[in-house]
C-alpha cells in the first residue's frame, strides 16, 4: 500500500464533530510548526489547545444539537512521528431551525500557487435556517460573523505553544500528483486513485480564507440513519 511522503514541520489537525445522527463529521486543517518536534504527549496537549480554540470561537456558529466531539493532531514529519487524540464534547449554541444534514459552510483557502484541480477548502457543519437569505445563500450577518469568529480562532491557534513546539502558520499541503488508473476485474469498473508525490511540496501559506456565500453540500451526510 503506498504511503504518503513525509512533510517536515507540519501538523494535520482533525476536528471531529457530530450533527444529528452523523457522529463522524470531520474537518481537516494543516498547521506548520517551529521548534521541538512534538511527542505523543505533546500532541495531546496541542490537540486540547486546538479543541479549546474551536470550542471558544467556532461552536457559536454551530446549531444547537451539533457538537465538537474531539480533536486529533498528527505530526506529518514521518510515519512514526507524534500523534494523539483529545476527546471532549462542546455543544453548538446557534439558534434557529436546523439545516438539512447535507448542508455545509464551504471555506476556500487562497494560496499563491496555482494548480489543476481547484483550491484547498474545508467544509464546516455551521449555520441554521436563520442564517439564510434564501435556500442557496448565507445572509450578510452570518458571513460577517464568520469573519470575526474565524479571525479569533486562527489567532488562538497561532498562539499555541507546548513543550517547545510553536504553531507558526495555517498552511496547505500537496501530497498528490496525478493519478493511476485501476481496473477491477470483478466489478468491471475503473477508478482513478491519486498518486502520492515522491517528495511533498513545501507547504503553501494560506493567504486568505473566505467563506463561500453559497450554501455547499456534503450529500453523504444525508445517508446516515439511526
Amino acid at each position: 500500500m503506498p504511503t504518503p511522503p513525509p512533510v517536515p514541520g507540519v501538523l494535520k489537525v482533525l476536528f471531529k464533530q457530530s450533527l444529528g445522527v452523523d457522529l463522524d463529521v470531520i474537518t481537516r486543517l494543516m498547521f506548520s510548526y517551529t521548534g521541538t518536534a512534538p511527542t505523543d504527549a505533546t500532541c495531546l496537549l496541542l490537540a486540547e489547545q486546538f479543541w479549546t480554540a474551536y470550542s471558544n470561537y467556532l461552536t457559536p456558529l454551530m446549531q444547537v444539537g451539533g457538537s465538537l466531539t474531539g480533536c486529533d493532531v498528527i505530526d506529518l514529519s514521518s510515519d512514526t512521528a507524534g500523534s494523539a487524540v483529545f476527546t471532549s464534547p462542546s455543544a453548538g449554541s446557534r439558534s434557529g431551525s436546523p439545516l438539512p444534514g447535507g448542508a455545509a459552510a464551504l471555506q476556500n483557502f487562497r494560496i499563491a500557487r496555482r494548480y489543476r484541480g481547484g483550491k484547498p477548502r474545508a467544509y464546516w457543519p455551521f449555520g441554521t435556517a436563520s442564517d439564510l437569505t434564501d435556500q442557496q445563500d448565507w445572509n450578510g450577518t452570518f458571513l460577517a460573523n464568520w469573519v470575526t469568529q474565524w479571525d479569533l480562532f486562527i489567532a488562538a491557534c497561532l498562539a499555541i505553544v507546548e513543550a517547545g513546539c510553536s504553531i507558526s502558520a495555517h498552511v496547505n499541503v500537496s501530497l498528490y500528483k496525478g493519478f493511476a488508473t485501476a481496473f477491477n476485474p470483478i466489478t468491471g469498473r475503473t477508478r482513478n486513485p491519486p498518486t502520492y508525490r515522491a517528495v511533498a511540496l513545501a507547504p503553501d501559506a494560506i493567504l486568505t480564507a473566505p467563506l463561500n456565500p453559497k450554501v455547499a453540500s456534503q450529500r453523504r451526510r444525508n445517508l446516515h440513519s439511526v
